[in-house]
């Protein structure tokens, strides 16, 4: 059952199969394993668009379900990277297909999350609690696409404060905004909400933020901030490498760049001889990446390491 995947010890977390027992099986009517025979009657629109309104709120509660596999354990850990996110959009598509042939339609049911837009982590809710919110973004979806927006004001007009504030933790924008950012840098809770409570405007001063964090850690903070870094750590999510290789990437990207410099700035070369040894250099970059990782097309725009 896609509703129980979150709660299993070992469930994947990484590009992998998925195990039989966790993909979309055909449902019954809803809940149970009696299943309804299909409305013979075409022409009885009220009771087509009822079924697909219950079968698009199922879609609903399957999605969030299936995507808690993008958290870590605490909030403070890296989502799934991009490229390893793949498994979940397949499993989404099994499910909406699973779920058209209940409804007897070849018109498919819309999705409400994808890579564009993560379902927000509500592991830490009770059963009945999550239920009452579940029906909140459902109310909410009625009139318009669900966004971080509106599911952080149906969460805020639903939960208790406690919850609220659990809720934010989590899946507040600056809280996925920051995961994102230290991807790579492990943070611990207190490192996470040291730096939290740093980017916020009323934050510490970065003498108080350096304390907390000890030298060694802040000084490795302030290099995971530079910008060369955070783009090879975007650029390594977005491929499915390894953060561990963003220093790696870092210098190589910064090696291209300065070589093609050197070659375009060459006052000896005519412009012909600086293009062709331009994309020698651009595809010895893509070669490099390729290998490192040992996936891909060295020759695809997606090996590209220049910004």
């Amino acid at each position: 059952m896609l509703g129980l995947w979150w709660a299993q010890a070992g469930a994947p977390r990484r590009r992998a199969a998925l195990p039989a027992e966790a993909r979309p099986a055909p449902v019954g009517w809803i809940a149970g394993d009696a299943r309804r025979e299909l409305p013979r009657d075409r022409e009885d629109a009220e009771v087509a668009t009822r079924r697909r309104e219950e079968l698009q709120r199922e879609l609903l509660r399957q999605e969030i379900d299936l995507e808690q596999l993008r958290y870590g354990a605490g909030y403070w850990e890296a989502e799934l990277a991009p490229a390893d996110g793949a498994v979940i959009e397949e499993a989404r598509a099994e499910l909406r297909a699973a779920l058209a042939r209940e409804l007897g339609s070849a018109e498919a049911l819309t999705a409400y999350f994808g890579p564009e837009q993560a379902a927000p982590c509500l592991r830490f809710l009770d059963a009945a609690t999550r239920e009452r919110l579940l029906e909140a973004f459902a109310r909410a979806a009625h009139d318009a696409p669900l966004t971080t927006a509106t599911m952080l004001e149906a969460a805020r007009t639903c939960l208790s404060p406690d919850d609220f504030a659990r809720y934010r933790e989590w899946n507040a924008p600056e809280a996925v905004a920051l995961r994102e950012r230290l991807a790579g840098f492990a943070p611990t809770q207190g490192e996470f909400d040291a730096i939290r409570t740093w980017t916020t405007p009323e934050g510490v001063a970065e003498d108080a933020l350096r304390t907390a964090l000890g030298a060694e850690r802040f000084a490795a903070w302030l290099a995971q901030n530079e910008p060369e870094m955070q783009t090879a750590l975007r650029e390594i999510r977005r491929l499915g490498g390894d953060t561990a290789d963003a220093e790696w990437l870092r210098a190589e990207r910064g090696r291209l760049i300065a070589a093609l410099g050197a070659v375009w700035s060459d006052p000896s070369l005519p412009d012909e001889a600086k293009a062709a040894r331009a994309a020698a250099l651009k595809r010895a970059g893509r070669e490099a990446l390729a290998a490192r990782w040992a996936s891909g097309d060295p020759a695809a725009a997606d090996f590209d390491l220049l910004p």
